[in-house]
């Protein structure tokens, strides 16, 4: 029996050449910072991240998973020590809170009267903002801001880690693409190189379609006669998104770079 198991934790294990292969995941709600003691007797362990690459290797004894709700690692056992940096999962060494005010321009469906920027200077859904109509918007949102990075640190490893993103952001430093967070926890990894003393951070969200469809049937309640069929919800009754909450739409929260040594 795993002691995995018994942190709450989510677990494929098997047998290769090298030693023991495990899939690691977080489904839970709280965010694992535990020792893993593993049944496998091999002295070192390779960890990565599937969803970006990274690596680094540990000792079986120092081995600590840093598992955030929807996260998944790969352990991988070993008799020799992998040829990557050792690195501990240990809490970052220095994290910088990005609480600069941004500006939000929208393009998509019924974007036509909308206001051509936002200024903002806290992250919340902007289906809470006072313009009810973007309770109606669906489609992208630019969300822009510049930060200052204080001269003298130094790290082999960077991420930027949003509180709650709805649904999809891609991500852009000093007019580099970083990629798509698409999924929890919220973050994407930064070569360190990218960042600079002023630095210039665009996120680009996408949400869903729900709530365009709440507006579209309000306006067009005749829509759903088809000649053949009913047009029905998941309980089998008349389709109505007009009578639909709006889904949470945009940034809320804090957004964080994060360093490590």
């Amino acid at each position: 029996r795993e002691g995995l198991a018994d942190q709450g934790l989510q677990f494929i294990r098997k047998r290769n050449e090298q030693g023991s292969l495990y899939f690691v995941t977080n489904l839970g709600s709280e965010t694992g910072n535990l020792p893993a003691d593993l049944t496998a007797r091999e002295p070192y362990v390779m960890v990565t991240d599937p969803l970006t690459g990274y690596a680094y290797s540990t000792s079986a004894n120092d081995l600590r998973l840093d598992l955030k709700p929807g996260k998944s690692l790969l352990l991988q056992t070993m008799n020799r020590t992998p040829d990557i940096p050792t690195k501990s999962a240990a809490s970052a060494a220095d994290t910088l809170v990005i609480n600069s005010s941004w500006e939000v321009s929208f393009t998509g469906l019924g974007d036509d009267d909308l206001r051509e920027v936002y200024k903002i200077d806290t992250l919340t859904p902007w289906t809470e903002w006072p313009d009810t109509l973007l309770q109606y918007f669906s489609g992208k949102a630019t969300y822009e801001t510049s930060f200052e990075v204080l001269s003298g640190r130094s790290a082999s490893r960077c991420i930027l880690q949003f509180d709650q993103i709805a649904e999809t952001a891609d991500v852009y430093l000093n007019g580099e693409r970083l990629g798509t967070i698409w999924s929890f926890p919220n973050e994407i990894d930064v070569p360190p190189h990218i960042v600079q003393a002023q630095n210039y951070l665009k996120i680009v969200v996408q949400n869903v379609s729900a709530n365009h469809m709440r507006q579209y049937d309000l306006e067009n309640p005749g829509w759903k006669k088809f000649y053949d069929i009913n047009f029905v919800d998941i309980t089998y009754t008349p389709f109505d998104a007009s009578k639909w909450k709006p889904v949470t739409s945009g940034l809320a929260g804090g957004v964080k770079l994060l360093s490590y040594p």
